[in-house]
C-alpha cells in the first residue's frame, strides 16, 4: 500500500510540475509511477484470491475482485488489464455475483475481443446462459468459440456443449456435424470421449427416422472401431440399434440377424458379466429364444 501512495504522490507531482517542452521524460515517470501502483495492486489481488480460493473466503473473493478492478482503473492501458478483468469476474462468480461478472465478461468482449482472455470470456458467457435456460445466447457463444477460438481447449469444450445443447433441444440435424467433429482426433485427444461422439454422431439419423442412413451409420461405426480399446460397450449399443431398427420395421429376418450380432460382439468386447454391454446380449439373446 505504501508503494501505491509512493506511486500515486510522483503521478502527482509529474503531472503538475513537467514544462510542456519535455513531454518524453514524464511520460515515461508517469509510466513508471502508474506500473508500481498496478503492480501492488495485481500482487495483493493474486494473494487475496488465493487466500479465498484457501479459505472458501467470501471477504476474500470480495476483497481480491475490488483490487483487481483497482489495478484496471488505475491504468486503463495497462496490457494485463483483461486478465485483470476476468480474475475479478471469477471471484464475483464464486460468491455467487453472477450479474456483476456476467458485466465484466461482456466489457472484456467489447474491448478486448482479440486478447486471448476474450475466448474465456465467451466461454463463461455461454456456460451461465446455458445454466439460465437462455439456450439460443449459449449457442451464439459456443458455435463461434467451435469454429475461431485459438485455444484447442475451448475450441473442443464449445464443441461439446453445442452439441449437447442441440441433442437436449432435439435438434437432431444441426447437432450431427458437431459430434462428428468432437470424434476428429485433431479435435480431441481423449479416446473414449472421440468413441462416444462417433457413436453419437452415428445416432442421430436413427433420431431423424432416417432408417436406412441410421443402420448404414451404425453398421460403420461397428467397423471403423473393431479392435479399438474402449469401444466394446459402443459396438454392442449399436448392433443393439441396428436390431431395434429392424424390428421397428417388421423386417423380422434381419431384426434375428441383428440379435445375432448384439450377443457376438459381446463376447468379443471383453466385458464382464453385469456390465452393461451384458445386459444388451442378455435381452438379445431373451428375444431370440422367445422367437
Amino acid at each position: 500500500r505504501e508503494a501505491e501512495r509512493l506511486g500515486a504522490l510522483q503521478v502527482e507531482r509529474q503531472c503538475g510540475a513537467q514544462q510542456a517542452d519535455d513531454e518524453d521524460g514524464p511520460r515515461d515517470v508517469i509510466g513508471s509511477a502508474r506500473g508500481v501502483i498496478v503492480g501492488s495492486y495485481l500482487t495483493r489481488a493474486m494473494k487475496q484470491l488465493r487466500s479465498a480460493r484457501h479459505r472458501e473466503s467470501t471477504e476474500h473473493y470480495e476483497q481480491a475482485a475490488e483490487l483487481f478492478l483497482g489495478a484496471v482503473d488505475a491504468d486503463p492501458d495497462h496490457p494485463d488489464r483483461a486478465k485483470a478483468l476476468n480474475n475479478a469476474a471469477v471471484a464475483y462468480e464464486a460468491i455467487g455475483k453472477r450479474g456483476r461478472a456476467r458485466e465484466l465478461w461482456r466489457q472484456i468482449i467489447t474491448e478486448h475481443s482479440e486478447d486471448d482472455v476474450a475466448d474465456s470470456a465467451r466461454f463463461k458467457l455461454g456456460v451461465d446462459a446455458s445454466s439460465l435456460f437462455e439456450y439460443d445466447e449459449a449457442l451464439s457463444y459456443f458455435t463461434q468459440l467451435s469454429r475461431s477460438s485459438k485455444s484447442r481447449d475451448i475450441a473442443r469444450d464449445a464443441t461439446l456443449n453445442t452439441a449437447l445443447i442441440l441433442t437436449n433441444l432435439e435438434r437432431w440435424e444441426e447437432a450431427e456435424p458437431y459430434w462428428t467433429r468432437l470424434a476428429d482426433p485433431d479435435v480431441s485427444s481423449d479416446t473414449p470421449a472421440r468413441i462416444e461422439a462417433a457413436f453419437r454422431a452415428a445416432e442421430m439419423p436413427s433420431k431423424l427416422a432416417q432408417t436406412s442412413r441410421g443402420i448404414r451409420a451404425m453398421r460403420s461405426f461397428i467397423a471403423d472401431h473393431r479392435g479399438v480399446p474402449d469401444a466394446g460397450l459402443h459396438r454392442v449399443k449399436a448392433a443393439h440399434v441396428i436390431a431395434e431398427a429392424h424390428r421397428q420395421h417388421g423386417n423380422q429376418k434381419q431384426w434375428r440377424r441383428a440379435l445375432a450380432d448384439v450377443q457376438d460382439l459381446y463376447r468379443s468386447s471383453g466385458a464382464s458379466a453385469g456390465s452393461e454391454a451384458a445386459d444388451y446380449a442378455a435381452e438379445a439373446r431373451l428375444l431370440s429364444l422367445e422367437e
